[in-house]
């Protein structure tokens, strides 16, 4: 196995947490651990990277210039991870609700071709339903849908405007 195999966002978490706490007791209690599971991680890290990343002083710890490093990429591998996770949740809800945007006839085609175009980039798998009030304007619930070559328009007012 290779170093790569070894660094889990869990290291990166309590690292994080401890540089930001200043102190591995507080730290371990920010994440809901015991201390000594967040010191074994930390030193695990540093046999690891065969490095020190904490200065140990008196009440606390302080980044060594390997820890102000590692810190910097650690937060963007958080943030990325969160990232990562809240674009899966949003994918997989488009795919189980339908984007809808409503507009008027006063909407240029190409404005609504370029909004489908973006959320189908987006979201490949998601259901696109474009209200167009407009077409309700002279009947009371009309419900036809128009397919054109960029979207499907299905007029859904109940009341004209």
């Amino acid at each position: 196995m290779s170093i790569y195999d070894y660094v889990e966002f869990r290291h990166i978490r309590y690292f994080i947490a401890a540089a930001d706490e200043g102190n591995f007791t507080r730290a371990a209690n920010s994440l809901n651990v015991a201390q000594s599971a967040l010191s074994t991680q930390i030193i695990s890290l540093e046999e690891l990277f065969n490095t020190q990343l904490f200065d140990r002083v008196r009440g606390g710890v302080v980044l060594t210039r390997a820890g102000e490093v590692f810190y910097g990429f650690g937060k963007q591998l958080l943030e990325l991870r969160e990232e990562v996770i809240d674009s899966m949740q949003a994918v997989q809800q488009t795919t189980s609700q339908p984007f809808r945007l409503g507009f008027t006839q006063f909407v240029e085609h190409a404005v609504l071709q370029t909004v489908s175009q973006a959320y189908r980039e987006l979201f490949p798998k998601g259901a696109q339903i474009f209200t167009n009030a407009a077409a309700s304007l002279a009947t009371n619930l009309a419900h036809t849908v128009e397919k054109t070559s960029a979207l499907t328009m299905e007029a859904t007012l109940e009341h004209e405007i």
